[in-house]
C-alpha cells in the first residue's frame, strides 16, 4: 500500500470563473478576464479565446440566451451537431467534458496541455503560489494580470528557490513589477488548501488505485499545522483497477 499527497491547485480550475445564484451558475466577469489572460499563453487568436470563453459559459449557465460566440441547446440539438445533447447547466465534473464544445475540436487542442482542472468549486479555488514551477507563468498572470510573461518567469524562478510567506516578500524582490490584482484575478495563498491524495494497493498481479481531491477549510485562526482546527471536504474521487 502506498499513499502520496500533492498540492492540487497548480492548474486553472475552469469552474472558478462562475458564481452561483438562486437560478444557477452565472459568469463572474472579473474572473472571466483572468481566464482570458491565462489563455493568451496557449491560444494565439484573440477571437478563439473569446469563443472558448463563451462556449464554456453557455454550457454551464442556467439560461438559454446565447452569448456572442456561444452555443445553446438550439445548436446541440440541431442538425449541425452530430452528438445530440442538452447543455449541462452545471459545473464541469471533468476536463474531458470540454470536448463537447465545438471550439476545442476545431482547434485540435489537447486539453491537458492547457493545464485545466475541473473541481466543483468556484470562488473557493485558491492557487498555492509556492507550488508554481517554470511552466506556470500563465497561471501566475491569471493572479497578477499586469505582469508580462517575462516578468512572471522571473518571479517563478525566484519562488522555486525561495519559499514565500506573503505577497510583500515578492514585491520587495521585484519592486518595479506591477502586482496589482484589483478584481481581475484568481484567489491565491502561500500554503496548501487543495490536496490530491493518491492511494495504490498492489497484491500479486493486481493493482487498485484511488485518487481523491480534498479542500482544507479553516475553522480557526490557528496555523495550518494544527490539523484539529481544520475540516476536509471531498471535491472529487476516482478509482482505477488493473
Amino acid at each position: 500500500i502506498s499513499i502520496t499527497l500533492s498540492d492540487a491547485s497548480k492548474c486553472f480550475n475552469i469552474n472558478s470563473i462562475f458564481t452561483q445564484e438562486d437560478e444557477g451558475y452565472v459568469l463572474d466577469s472579473n474572473l472571466a478576464a483572468a481566464f482570458l489572460v491565462y489563455l493568451e499563453a496557449y491560444v494565439e487568436s484573440e477571437l478563439d479565446r473569446y469563443v472558448i470563453l463563451d462556449q464554456i459559459v453557455d454550457w454551464v449557465d442556467y439560461d438559454q440566451e446565447t452569448n456572442e460566440y456561444g452555443l445553446e441547446d438550439t445548436y446541440y440539438l440541431g442538425s449541425l451537431s452530430s452528438n445530440k445533447q442538452f447543455t449541462a447547466g452545471r459545473l464541469f465534473y471533468d476536463v474531458s467534458e470540454l470536448y463537447n464544445l465545438p471550439i476545442f475540436r476545431s482547434l485540435d487542442i489537447d486539453l491537458y496541455d492547457l493545464n485545466f482542472c475541473a473541481y466543483p468549486i468556484t470562488q473557493d479555488f485558491v492557487i498555492n503560489i509556492n507550488m508554481l514551477s517554470e511552466n506556470d507563468s500563465s497561471l501566475l498572470r491569471s493572479i497578477f494580470p499586469k505582469l508580462s510573461l517575462k516578468e512572471a518567469d522571473d518571479v517563478i524562478s525566484f519562488i522555486t528557490t525561495t519559499p514565500i510567506n506573503s505577497l510583500d516578500e515578492i514585491k520587495n524582490e521585484f519592486q518595479n513589477y506591477d502586482f496589482s490584482v484589483s478584481d481581475l484575478h484568481i484567489n491565491f495563498n502561500f500554503v496548501p488548501k487543495i490536496i490530491k491524495i493518491r492511494s495504490t494497493i498492489t497484491q500479486q498481479h493486481h493493482t487498485v488505485e484511488s485518487e481523491s481531491v480534498v479542500i482544507i477549510r479553516s475553522q480557526s485562526n490557528k496555523k495550518i499545522i494544527d490539523s484539529f482546527n481544520y475540516s476536509f471536504e471531498y471535491l472529487s474521487q476516482h478509482f482505477y483497477g488493473i
